[in-house]
């Protein structure tokens, strides 16, 4: 009969270490449910002026952080541009650009042809 009100008591002491963890596990999840939210929500700048710097590159976490604009992009990364418009204007005007020196080239080309055809027929005088 003790040996059986002993077994009795372990197995309660068991079950209640194992609900105080789950307790002690919800807790802690629960407060990291509120912390991410707070850093998504951008509550305070902290999640984009403390946060962003540090975790952007962090492959899961990063997730958290809160959805930023192209401009804070391109300031955070160094970039030339401010807005995807300007950058694609640019794009079109460089384009234009490499068009006009390869045509510039394929008539220097030519006009050396021409010349090395002119100093080939000179040669015979």
């Amino acid at each position: 009969m003790a040996r059986k009100k002993q077994a009795d008591g372990t197995n309660k002491k068991e079950d209640s270490k194992v609900l105080t963890i789950l307790i002690a596990l919800l807790i802690v999840i629960i407060w990291l449910a509120i912390f991410a939210l707070l850093i998504k929500l951008d509550i305070g700048g902290f999640g984009s002026g403390v946060l962003r710097p540090i975790l952007k590159d962090v492959p899961v976490i990063h997730r958290i952080l809160p959805d930023v604009t192209d401009e804070q992009v391109a300031s955070e990364n160094n970039y030339s541009y401010s807005s995807l418009p300007e950058a694609v204007a640019k794009i079109k005007e460089l384009e234009l650009t490499i068009e006009q020196l390869n045509q510039k080239e394929s008539d220097a080309k030519a006009n050396a042809e021409e010349l090395q055809a002119e100093i080939n027929r000179l040669k015979g005088f």
